[in-house]
């Protein structure tokens, strides 16, 4: 599904800058176009924390590692391909606490994340359980993408400049003249990013118990695509 055109009441409150940023001269029509394609994700990104707390580095790291070692053999027992589980370097630092007190050091804190990324969208509450049950500690983060998103921004970049010369034409007919040669055409306007994703479902500490009734639906993914395009405005005289 695709959508095309300007979104009036965001572009009215972006024109001022973009066309002063630009340098548009005078006789010149500036149009901003906008391009949006949705498409299904096909993969999915589940990160995860591993955190020990002991009362010397020298343990916290021990029991982290043994923790880290269960977790990523559990699953390696799963039908994922073993090189898409990746786990980080292992950070060690004071654990404090916070009471009626104020703060105070409460020993260590050993601290490694895990990656666990797959095509099967399905996969994904299992994954969660069976990592928190072998001692990954939280889930921070489930993001879902998509293998198609070069050729989505593509086509959105596309419309986008079709949506902008669309509404230059329009410009200039109803000033009494016509569209002229092109000056200018970017994708990054002064003050916008030219492209945007979202819907891609990125979810931080979406799940409390690491069943799989937590599993999030996967979301479609809108690419969004930013042109500016400055043209000659030809008088119709």
């Amino acid at each position: 599904m695709k959508r095309t055109g300007i979104l009036c009441c965001w572009m009215l409150a972006m024109a001022a800058p973009l066309t002063g940023q630009t340098g548009a001269g005078p006789g010149t029509i500036v149009a901003t176009g906008i391009g949006e394609v949705s498409l299904r994700p096909d993969r999915v990104s589940i990160s995860m924390a591993i955190r020990t707390i002991s009362a010397g580095p020298d343990e916290a790291q021990s029991q982290n590692e043994m923790t880290a070692e269960a977790v990523f053999a559990a699953l390696s027992a799963m039908d994922i391909d073993p090189d898409s589980i990746r786990l980080t370097d292992l950070r060690i630092g004071l654990h404090r606490e916070y009471g009626p007190d104020g703060r105070r050091d409460a020993g260590f804190e050993a601290t490694r994340r895990l990656r666990v990324g797959t095509e099967d969208l399905g996969m994904v509450g299992s994954i969660v359980e069976v990592a928190t049950e072998a001692g990954a500690t939280s889930v921070d983060r489930v993001a879902y993408w998509s293998s198609g998103i070069d050729e989505a921004r593509l086509e959105a970049l596309t419309d986008a400049v079709q949506a902008a010369r669309r509404d230059a034409e329009v410009m200039a007919a109803a000033s009494g003249g016509r569209l002229g040669g092109l000056r200018l055409l970017t994708t990054n306007p002064a003050t916008s990013t030219p492209m945007r994703v979202r819907g891609a479902r990125i979810i931080r500490g979406g799940f409390s118990t690491g069943t799989a009734e937590s599993t999030p639906d996967a979301a479609d993914l809108t690419i969004t695509m930013l042109v500016e395009g400055h043209w000659l405005f030809e008088s119709g005289d």
